[in-house]
C-alpha cells in the first residue's frame, strides 16, 4: 500500500479511467459532483500549477484519491482555494471493507486501520501523504473534528411539477413565484429564459454585476484576480460528461436582466455564480430567473441542483433537501489551539460596539486596496 501525490500532468489514461469508476461508484452517489472529477483537477491544474492528487495504491491498484493544492511542503489547501465549493476523499467502498487484519497477532494494527479510515478518511490520506497541515471548507464525510455548514440543494428525481407541488404547501417564495414574473414582464416586456454557454454578452453582464455586487459587500472582487478570470474562463468552455460550463440568462423585453453561471456534472448541476441587474431589483429578476432554471432542470437530465452553502433566505426556501459539510483544519495541536482562539476573539469583536466599527473601516480599506480602483 503507497500513497502517491501527482500534478494534474502526470495523470495517466488508466489513471483517469480509475478515478472516474471511483466517482461514479454507486455506494456513493454524493461524489457525482464536477467539483470531485478528474476532469476539474485537470482544468485547474492548468491554472494552478501546485494542484496535487494523493493516489492511493493497494497491489498496484488505485483506491482511494484526494485532489488539493500544496502552497508548500506538508500545507494542504482545497484545490481551486476559496472558488471550490466541494471537497473529498473518495476512497473504494469494497477495498474498505475488505480491510481486516492479516492475522492474530497482527490483528490489533489491522483493527487501528480499518478504524482510522472510517473514523476520518482525509485524516488518514493526510497522514500516508505526509502532509501534517490540511485546511478544507467544504468537506464530505468529515467525522474529523470541525464546525459544519448546511449545503441547500433541488431534488427533482420526480419532476419539476411533483417537487413545486411540494413546494407549494411550505414555501411562500414558491406561492409568490408566478407573480414576481409576471410583475416583471409588465415592467419590462416580455420575459425569455435562454440555456447558451455562447452567450457573452450575458458572462460579460454576470462578470460586471458580480464584481460589482463583490465591491459593495466589501469583499475582494474575484474578476480582478487573474488566476481566478483564467479558471473561469476555462470552466465556462468545459465540455465533458462530468464536467460542463452552464450559463443561463433571463431577459425581459430584450434585455438581459439576470444571469447564472454554474457547472453541470452527469445530473447534477451546481449553482454557482448568480447576479442580476440591481437597479431592477424591486421586480427580482434573480429570484425569477432561479425559478425558471428549476423549472427546466428535469427537462435537461438534471435532477438535483447543489446551491451549496450560506444563509440565504432563497436557498432555504427552494431546497428540499439539506446535507452537512465541514469546515477546518487538521495539524498540530498548537495550530488548532491558535485557530481557536482566533475564533473566539472575533466572536469577542463582533460584540464589542467600539470596536467593530473600527474593524470593519480597516476590513474595507484594505478591500479597496486589493480591489484596486473603480
Amino acid at each position: 500500500m503507497r500513497v502517491t501525490c501527482l500534478a494534474a500532468h502526470e495523470l495517466d489514461d488508466r489513471l483517469i479511467r480509475r478515478w472516474d469508476e471511483l466517482q461514479s461508484h454507486p455506494d456513493h452517489p454524493e461524489w457525482l459532483h464536477p467539483f470531485l472529477s478528474a476532469a476539474f483537477f485537470q482544468l485547474t491544474g492548468q491554472i494552478r500549477s501546485r494542484s496535487r492528487v494523493a493516489v492511493l495504491e493497494d497491489a498496484g491498484r488505485m483506491v482511494g484519491l484526494w485532489a488539493f493544492e500544496l502552497p508548500m511542503p506538508g500545507v494542504a489547501l482545497p484545490l481551486a482555494r476559496h472558488m471550490s465549493d466541494l471537497q473529498g476523499v473518495l476512497l473504494d467502498p469494497q477495498w474498505v471493507r475488505d480491510q481486516r487484519s492479516p492475522t492474530t497477532d497482527d490483528r490489533q494494527g489491522g483493527d487501528a486501520l480499518i478504524g482510522d479510515i472510517k473514523a476520518c478518511p482525509l485524516r488518514w490520506m493526510a497522514r500516508q501523504g505526509r502532509l501534517p497541515f490540511v485546511r478544507f471548507d467544504h468537506l464530505l464525510q468529515f467525522d474529523c473534528p470541525s464546525q459544519s455548514r448546511i449545503r441547500w440543494m433541488v431534488q427533482l428525481n420526480e419532476g419539476f411539477e411533483s417537487y413545486r407541488r411540494e413546494q407549494m404547501s411550505r414555501s411562500r417564495w414558491w406561492r409568490r413565484a408566478s407573480g414576481k414574473a409576471r410583475k416583471l414582464a409588465e415592467a419590462m416586456g416580455p420575459l425569455t429564459w435562454h440555456d447558451e454557454i455562447r452567450d457573452d454578452a450575458a458572462w460579460q453582464a454576470l462578470a460586471r454585476w458580480k464584481s460589482a455586487q463583490y465591491r459593495a459587500s466589501g469583499l475582494r472582487d474575484n474578476f480582478s484576480i487573474g488566476w481566478v478570470r483564467d479558471w473561469l474562463e476555462r470552466l465556462r468552455w468545459a465540455d465533458g460528461p462530468s464536467l460542463k460550463g452552464s450559463l443561463q440568462s433571463l431577459r425581459a423585453g430584450g434585455q438581459i436582466v439576470a444571469v447564472h453561471f454554474g457547472v453541470r456534472g452527469h445530473h447534477l448541476l451546481h449553482h454557482y455564480l448568480p447576479a442580476y441587474d440591481h437597479q431592477l431589483s424591486m421586480h427580482s429578476p434573480g429570484s425569477v430567473l432561479l425559478e425558471q432554471t428549476i423549472a427546466q432542470a428535469p427537462g435537461q437530465g438534471v435532477t438535483l441542483i447543489d446551491l451549496s452553502t450560506g444563509d440565504m433566505d432563497y436557498k432555504q426556501a427552494v431546497s428540499n433537501r439539506q446535507e452537512a459539510v465541514g469546515i477546518g483544519m487538521l495539524g498540530p495541536s498548537s495550530l488548532l489551539q491558535m485557530e481557536a482562539w482566533a475564533r473566539q476573539a472575533a466572536a469577542r469583536l463582533r460584540h464589542c460596539p467600539g470596536l467593530l466599527p473600527v474593524a470593519r473601516r480597516g476590513r474595507r480599506a484594505w478591500v479597496r486596496l486589493i480591489n484596486g480602483p473603480g
